[in-house]
């Protein structure tokens, strides 16, 4: 039922001085996809392993987030492999600590996850000294197909992110029918 069916209800039975709050778990979801052009040719040969490129900054409750991709790995005994991570960028105590929950998949050429992880829950301090979370050994290159995954040589990756604020109380606010 709905705060105003409450309302209504609880003033029909004689509650006159009336007032209500409503308390739930607040979340903010949002995605963000980085399209890297010339994957194989390209962007190997520039980034050897443990060297990383990042997408653009991108905004998501009140966060700010960026994908590390490693095209030849974090370090040597993943070579050969993609290692991706979600990181925590521009960090204050003002906006402190998030909780967030995320899925990386990489996306096929008609746009479909085809390769798809998920991180039920991490902690992000803001003190971190690395804050990133993420996987060292995300794919094997080798698994690339170019003509489904790497068309155009173009790799595709998309980052769903869910940072819960925890519970939050709000006032509900009964607005007075027009005399």
């Amino acid at each position: 039922m709905p705060m105003s069916a409450f309302m209504s209800a609880l003033r029909s039975a004689g509650r006159q001085q009336l007032t209500a709050s409503t308390v739930a778990r607040r979340q903010a979801t949002g995605s963000h996809l980085l399209r890297v052009e010339g994957f194989k040719e390209h962007v190997r040969d520039m980034a050897p392993n443990g060297k990383y490129i990042t997408s653009s900054t991108f905004a998501v409750g009140g966060h700010q987030w960026q994908l590390k991709l490693y095209p030849n790995g974090l370090r040597e005994k993943v070579k050969g492999s993609i290692s991706l991570y979600l990181h925590h960028a521009r960090r204050t105590p003002e906006t402190g600590d998030a909780k967030a929950k995320f899925t990386f998949s990489l996306l096929d050429q008609a746009g479909k996850p085809w390769h798809i992880i998920n991180v039920t829950q991490h902690h992000f301090q803001w003190s971190d000294s690395s804050p990133n979370w993420g996987f060292e050994d995300f794919l094997k290159i080798e698994d690339l197909d170019e003509e489904k995954h790497l068309k155009d040589d173009c790799l595709n990756v998309l980052v769903e992110v869910t940072v819960d604020h925890g519970l939050k109380s709000e006032d509900y606010i009964e607005v007075s029918p027009a005399l």
